[in-house]
């Protein structure tokens, strides 16, 4: 066999077997999820077919957002680097790649200021109100079965 077709098949077939796996991985663990909540949710269900009031299960989940602060410093650090390691004098315009990089990280930066930190405060507050709601509703419930 030519040596010169060795790169050309191997590494392909390293990338599909890869991805196999990661499939094959992720829909098992998908599958043990989907199984831990049904069996929770039949669990669930008997408890209320035999009057038992049931709480929600958790606790709702707070709003998950990257705030624009973390993605402009991370951006722009990356960019910096970048431009720092390919720069080899200035005849040589490699480094430019990392200042696009870092000018999109000032980009999310400078909408930060303008508007992504008073988005991101009201996210917080959100969060907040409904984490004090869900609180206060299962001391309601559990002084409702206290009292019977």
């Amino acid at each position: 066999m030519n040596e010169a077709l060795i790169p050309i098949i191997i590494v392909p077939v390293v990338f599909i077997t890869l991805a196999f796996v990661a499939n094959i991985a992720i829909n098992h663990f998908s599958r043990l999820r989907l199984q831990e909540r049904e069996m929770l949710n039949k669990e669930r269900m008997g408890a209320m077919e035999r009057g038992i009031n049931v709480p929600l299960l958790e606790a709702p989940r707070p709003h998950r957002n990257r705030p624009a602060l973390n993605t402009g410093l991370t951006l722009l650090a990356v960019g910096i680097g970048i431009g720092v390691y390919m720069f080899d004098g200035w005849h040589d315009n490699d480094w430019a790649l990392g200042l696009i990089v870092a000018l999109a990280g000032a980009a999310k930066l400078v909408y930060w200021q303008l508007a992504g930190k008073a988005e991101w405060q009201n996210h917080l507050q959100q969060d907040k109100v409904v984490s004090e709601a869900y609180l206060t509703y299962l001391h309601e419930l559990t002084n409702k079965i206290r009292n019977g």
